[in-house]
């Protein structure tokens, strides 16, 4: 099947890719990965007026139509005796952010929200399919806008041709008619929680992440509705630099926050993981640093800590010592840019394109204040 009513605005080498990349038939009889992304884009446009979208939402899933699959050409294998797609949403994110990253007119949230459908769209499905827990659902709907993705979920079953069309939208349909008005009569929408936790102090957003991690929903519950009142002093900003190795951060930061006093966690070795790097070295470096920590948040106001910090152990528990410290901690994700023409090549692959496909964003409760800087030639903060 060759559908040619739809013309995406991607490079050549990315429509080529798509076009290239075989399905299933059983699930996707429509055939090639360009087919079905063609098809989502038309249930998109024929159907966003049947929903409550802003032209935000509108934006985001006019991008996520065309990018939601855009990682299945590097995973698509014959196996079983039949094209499996395993992993293709995270495999996906990077080459849809380095997309999005060459398009400056998209600025970082409504980026961030795309992303986030590239690495969650199977959630409403397969939650649904294998019966989850009300906590699986609640733990997802503190980590993006499950509502955009369960209205982009409608238009992906129904920008298919498979065997088992029927139940899928039946599934997709009770999560969002069902689940989601459940989630959103405990906890609010997506939008008045981030506006909570925008107007929190650093000691509430604390509690509130640490009940999230923990996953104590009737305590989130509790927070969400509470009105707080009290005030907290902070004895240091700290900055933490979230980013890649080898793409641009010293001179971003030399430019950016010269006259800042900066830590470097190379003098830790808590620059990145490494071979050496078991739990047990990583906590023992850790207490030495928090050490060194203590001294330097009583000596400035304002600090920044240089690393990748792509590592989580390393990056939550340097977060977790600033925050007992009573330190206001800051995240400065400085996003990396490459040319996407080589995104597609596979193995072997170096360990520095290894680390860039698995670049994620951080949880967006994780830290008290996040901001975004784009690395590039021009780069700047966002």
């Amino acid at each position: 099947m060759k559908i040619n009513d739809e013309i995406l605005p991607l490079s050549k080498d990315l429509l080529d890719a798509l076009e290239q990349c075989p399905q299933s038939p059983k699930y996707h009889a429509e055939g090639n990965v360009l087919n079905h992304n063609k098809l989502v884009l038309r249930m998109f446009q024929e159907n966003q007026d049947l929903f409550y979208l802003s032209e935000e939402d509108k934006t985001v899933l006019y991008w996520a139509s065309m990018l939601h699959d855009i990682g299945k050409p590097l995973v698509t294998e014959w196996k079983e005796n039949r094209w499996s797609a395993q992993g293709h949403e995270m495999a996906g994110v990077h080459i849809a952010r380095n997309f999005l990253l060459s398009r400056p007119e998209i600025s970082h949230e409504v980026r961030r929200k795309i992303l986030d459908i590239v690495r969650w769209h199977f959630v409403p499905f397969r939650f649904m399919k294998q019966n989850r827990p009300d906590s699986d659902f609640m733990k997802m709907y503190f980590v993006s806008d499950l509502r955009l993705i369960g209205v982009f979920s409608v238009f992906d079953f129904f920008g298919r041709v498979c065997i088992d069309k029927e139940d899928s939208v039946k599934r997709i349909h009770t999560f969002v008619d069902e689940k989601l008005p459940f989630l959103e009569s405990i906890f609010g929408s997506w939008q008045e929680i981030n506006q909570l936790f925008l107007n929190w102090n650093p000691k509430q957003k604390n509690v509130f992440y640490s009940a999230i991690e923990t996953g104590r929903f009737d305590f989130v519950e509790k927070l969400l509705k509470k009105e707080f009142k009290e005030e907290s002093d902070f004895v240091s900003k700290v900055t933490l630099i979230v980013g890649l190795p080898e793409s641009g951060k010293t001179q971003f930061l030399n430019t950016h926050f010269g006259k800042i006093t900066r830590i470097d966690l190379k003098d830790f070795d808590l620059d990145t993981a490494q071979e050496h790097h078991t739990h047990f070295y990583i906590q023992r470096r850790l207490v030495e640093f928090k050490y060194h920590l203590k001294v330097m948040v009583k000596h400035y106001p304002e600090l920044i800590i240089d690393g990748n910090n792509t590592n989580l152990e390393i990056r939550k528990g340097i977060t977790e010592i600033l925050k007992g410290l009573g330190c206001e901690v800051e995240a400065l994700v400085l996003e990396p840019f490459q040319n996407y023409r080589v995104l597609y090549g596979l193995n072997p692959i170096s360990d520095s394109e290894k680390e860039y496909r698995n670049f994620m964003y951080p949880h967006p409760f994780e830290f008290h204040t996040m901001r975004f800087g784009v690395l590039t030639p021009k780069a700047g903060i966002g």
